[in-house]
């Protein structure tokens, strides 16, 4: 499994390009999955139509719907909101007053018999 770390500095960015950069191309991700915008100590993702099929973000396996904000509970609210895209998940962590996105990319092994 890779484990990557970003801070999330600005107020606005645009998700996989801006903060994956070469790993979203790496890891298959589309150029643009959404927006996250942050205030305070709240992250709001919100879907843009860009994302592929396939490629949508997911929260709790349920696509999450274009156009419509969804607040990120960080890991200082106790379990925090897991974004998946394809094999990708990530979520946002709180460490004093910065916050990061945590992703994990899923290595898979197939067996032959």
């Amino acid at each position: 499994m890779e484990v990557h770390l970003f801070l999330l500095q600005l107020a606005a960015v645009l998700l996989a390009a801006r903060i994956f950069g070469e790993l979203a191309v790496r890891w298959g991700m589309p150029p643009v999955i959404g927006e996250l915008r942050r205030r305070a100590q709240e992250v709001v993702l919100t879907r843009l139509p860009a994302a592929g099929p396939g490629l949508e973000p997911r929260i709790d396996g349920e696509p999450v719907p274009v156009g419509s904000p969804v607040t990120l509970r960080s890991d200082a609210e106790g379990s925090p909101t897991v974004v998946a895209v394809g094999s990708v998940a990530f979520h946002v962590i709180a460490r004093g007053d910065r916050l990061f996105l945590r992703s994990r990319k899923a290595l898979y092994c197939v067996a032959n018999d």
